[in-house]
């Protein structure tokens, strides 16, 4: 009797119904898209320079720090000039004197040809001779060439005086830009020379960054197209930025192109080195079928998804063809209706023609779910205890 009550008992087991799968599901509904993409990169300073000096010097004075506003012309670096000053004391001595040995040859010069005059007007009345004469304009010619030579010499006087302010001028180093000191990598006492940075200036009142773009993506970006920024510093807020730049070319190896975005920073809250997530939209279709992208199970070449019909309720494999997605949602161009029910969560773990429960959620996502069918549950042959109940997600 009691291995024949265990016979019985098996095939009661055997008999029992599968247990239906609790899943979620939402109705396809008619709406337009925004075709989107979602890139990464870091902000960078919309301006971004190195302040070096021309020349070497001890470094003699340094105005700002770090985190100091700068604007453009005002001096950040200034190095020892003392010497540079005893040089240009020095190229004005020379030229005073070469302006001086210029006004007394003007003087000769002037002499001469009162000279050379008095002998033209002797050799009219007849009490000058031509050799008097001829000496006289000789002397006009010399003392001529010497005036030019010593305004010659003057311009070069000049032209060294001028040289040396220049030079005093290079040890003033003022900034080219306004914006903020960045880094400050040297101390009032240093050697400055021209291949040692001395501090960074970066304008923050536009920020930018650059995204790679596939190479199937590549053929939609142009340039003024809108873009949305996220950094984790901001999580409630979005920032609003365009594409400014597109590389002619692609990396061959990651065949993708860098694309520069530019981001206003008015109040200054974007920073550089802070990572940024970019979401650039293309273009918005027309009225379709939308699903969200949960819905969709990927196979490869093709893609599908469960509906869930009929009474009792049960998951059919459909194929779909896909058009835009915004990362969220995607678009259905063939394979469903609007109004079907699909299934968003528990699509990975059901199979074709299996018997689910299915819970509608409100679209496009909310906590209530209520049950669309619940199929009646066979009465067991066995303990009344042992019963098929919905598994949870």
């Amino acid at each position: 009797m009691y291995l024949d009550s265990l016979e019985r008992s098996d095939v009661a087991e055997e008999k029992k119904p599968p247990a239906p799968l609790a899943v979620e599901v939402v109705p396809v509904r008619e709406q337009s898209i925004n075709e989107t993409i979602e890139l990464v990169g870091s902000l960078d300073a919309g301006m971004r320079v190195e302040i070096r000096s021309r020349v070497d010097g001890y470094i003699k004075q340094i105005p700002f720090d770090v985190g100091d506003r700068v604007e453009v012309g005002e001096d950040v670096v200034v190095l020892d000039d003392s010497s540079q000053q005893e040089l240009i004391s020095r190229a004005a001595a020379s030229l005073r004197v070469a302006e001086a040995q210029l006004q007394a040859q003007q003087t000769e010069l002037t002499f001469a040809e009162r000279n050379a005059e008095r002998q033209r007007m002797l050799m009219q009345s007849g009490a000058g001779t031509t050799s008097q004469l001829d000496a006289a304009e000789s002397a006009v010619q010399i003392a001529a060439a010497k005036v030019e030579l010593e305004r010659a010499r003057v311009a070069e006087a000049q032209s060294n005086l001028d040289q040396m302010r220049l030079e005093l001028a290079d040890l003033r180093l003022n900034s080219p830009v306004p914006g903020v000191v960045a880094e400050r990598l040297v101390e009032a006492g240093d050697l400055a020379k021209p291949d040692v940075p001395l501090l960074q200036i970066v304008n923050l009142d536009m920020v930018k960054t650059v995204v790679h773009v596939v190479e199937r993506d590549f053929g939609k970006i142009r340039v003024g197209l809108p873009a949305v920024i996220a950094v984790d510093a901001y999580p409630e807020e979005t920032f609003y930025g365009q594409v400014t730049r597109i590389a002619p070319v692609l990396d061959p190896e990651t065949r993708t192109a860098a694309v520069q975005i530019d981001i206003e920073n008015e109040d200054m809250r974007l920073k550089p080195g802070m990572h940024a997530r970019v979401s650039l939209q293309f273009s918005e279709s027309s009225s379709r079928g939308v699903v969200p992208i949960a819905a969709v199970r990927d196979e490869g070449s093709r893609q599908a998804v469960f509906v869930v019909t009929g009474d009792p309720p049960q998951a059919v494999r459909r194929e779909v063809r896909l058009g835009y997605t915004d990362g969220d949602l995607v678009e259905v161009i063939d394979g469903l209706n609007v109004g079907e029910e699909v299934v968003t969560l528990g699509s990975r773990l059901i199979e074709e023609g299996q018997t689910v429960t299915a819970l509608r959620v409100d679209w496009p996502g909310s906590a209530d779910a209520t049950p669309v069918s619940v199929p009646e549950e066979p009465e067991s042959k066995g303990d009344p205890a042992v019963r098929a109940s919905g598994s949870a997600l």
